[in-house]
């Protein structure tokens, strides 16, 4: 019976699971709050409370519509040595970091990786995650210890916008007269003084010769300067900030420098009348009927009907002066009407 009980002790002595070391990734703080214009710094903390840990990569990622990343702090990191440094991009949204903790590594909690801080572009629900994260053991093995990764979020409300900082961005000061100006324009918004319905805002204008590099941003700041950066250059962009008032900023670099910002405004609004577009063959068709009144051919009873419903398209899409031309011209097809009938009797 002691044999028994003695073999049973040791297989259970054996069959005691081994329990893998975790570590986890986060955002810290979890939720952050800021104001669109302003500034907001988050951390990439990570934890590993029961193995030291001696290496940590990943990938931050951001709503680049939202947050631009203003600077990258290494201050107060747990990594003593980078495989590379820290790096974003503005367009892609991401932060990349890769680095090691010299020996004997580190074990606790919250350990900052990395500070990143943000500037806030417009108001609404940035959210942050670590994509591609790894956690590496100081075994000497170098084993795989991450077992998850926990978001975070950026909550932003409407503010005022301020102009990006003189670094990593450009100030005015840096602009050259040589650099032709762009002008901006927009075919769902063309008029900066009225209100659109549409959601949707097109934004386009032609670089001068020679852009390597433009930049962009859209605030409610009308002078605010762009700090969104596309190489190679962009010539359009569709964006839906949302209802109300907004500026959006331009500018466009070549080998000479930064040549002048460029600002257009333009006004969201739900209750704004609705537009109504003219039909491109509805002007054709007044041309041609023109034309023949101007030839003095007769017109045929077709081209009386599309006069008289031109003039009508026109008045209801209040389009004044075009609609006293229609009406001309069908004054006219009348008068010679007129006239060949009396001629008759004559």
């Amino acid at each position: 019976m002691r044999k028994a009980f003695g073999t049973l002790v040791f297989v259970a002595a054996f069959a005691v699971p081994i329990v893998a070391s975790a570590a986890t990734m986060r955002i810290a703080p979890a939720s952050a709050s800021a104001v669109s214009g302003g500034s907001v710094s988050v951390s990439v903390q990570v934890t590993s409370s029961d193995q030291a840990m001696n290496a940590a990569s990943g990938v931050l990622k951001f709503p680049p519509d939202l947050l631009q990343v203003s600077s990258i702090s290494k201050s107060g990191s747990i990594i003593g040595l980078w495989a590379q440094e820290p790096s974003h991009s503005n367009i892609a949204g991401t932060v990349n970091f890769e680095g090691v903790v010299l020996n004997p590594g580190f074990i606790g909690s919250n350990g900052t990786v990395l500070t990143v801080t943000f500037r806030a572009l417009v108001a609404g629900v940035a959210s942050l995650s670590i994509s591609s994260g790894s956690v590496l053991a100081n075994d000497g093995n170098g084993t795989e210890v991450l077992t998850g990764s926990l978001p975070g979020f950026v909550l932003i409300s409407e503010g005022v916008a301020v102009a990006p900082s003189a670094s990593p961005n450009p100030s005015p000061t840096s602009q050259t007269s040589s650099v032709e100006r762009i002008v901006i324009t927009s075919p769902t918004h063309p008029d900066p003084a009225k209100a659109y319905r549409a959601q949707l805002v097109r934004l386009e204008w032609k670089n001068p010769r020679g852009t390597g590099t433009t930049r962009v941003l859209y605030d409610r700041n009308p002078s605010s300067i762009p700090s969104v950066i596309y190489d190679p250059p962009i010539t359009s962009k569709e964006i839906s900030p949302g209802n109300g008032t907004w500026y959006f900023h331009a500018q466009a670099r070549t080998d000479s420098g930064w040549g002048p910002v460029a600002h257009f405004k333009f006004t969201i609004d739900p209750n704004a009348p609705e537009e109504t577009t003219v039909a491109t063959s509805s002007k054709k068709d007044l041309l041609d009927i023109s034309v023949t009144i101007a030839k003095e051919e007769p017109l045929s009873p077709w081209e009386r009907t599309k006069a008289i419903a031109i003039a009508v398209f026109w008045l209801m899409a209040s389009q004044w002066p075009s609609a006293l031309v229609a009406l001309f011209a069908y004054a006219i097809i009348r008068y010679r009407r007129m006239k060949r009938i009396s001629s008759r009797f004559h």
